[in-house]
């Protein structure tokens, strides 16, 4: 699944935004999708259970974390030329695998939003 998203984002950053590095771009924004998304899930649960909210360094080490994961896994093991070499697809469909991307970064980035809703509602109560 990761690969399927980084190489849809490799070729977002290569073909449409034509950037310079796209390998870095990607492993950027795969690392910030994911942190969009788990930050959130995380200060629900802290807040749910612990009344405790996390505060703006969490959040950042968290997605700093995922930043060095993705450097770690794709480029230092040179994963990320063979993920351009491989092109992997979900069930083989290229479409398929554009949809699950598109509905990835939309989900988290809108978590980062509706997350701080829920969180607003849960502190209230704490």
């Amino acid at each position: 699944m990761m690969d399927i998203l980084y190489y849809h984002y490799f070729l977002f950053y290569q073909k449409v935004l034509k950037e310079d590095d796209p390998h870095m771009e990607a492993r950027f924004t795969l690392a910030a999708s994911w942190g969009l998304l788990i930050s959130p899930l995380t200060d629900l649960f802290c807040v749910r259970f612990f009344c405790y909210h996390l505060s703006k360094w969490q959040f950042l080490l968290i997605c700093s974390t995922f930043l060095l994961y993705n450097y770690f896994v794709y480029n230092k093991n040179g994963r990320s030329i063979k993920v351009e070499k491989e092109k992997p697809m979900a069930f083989n469909s290229r479409k398929l695998s554009i949809v699950i991307t598109i509905l990835f970064f939309v989900t988290s980035c809108s978590s980062l939003l509706f997350g701080a809703m829920i969180v607003k509602k849960l502190l209230e109560n704490c």
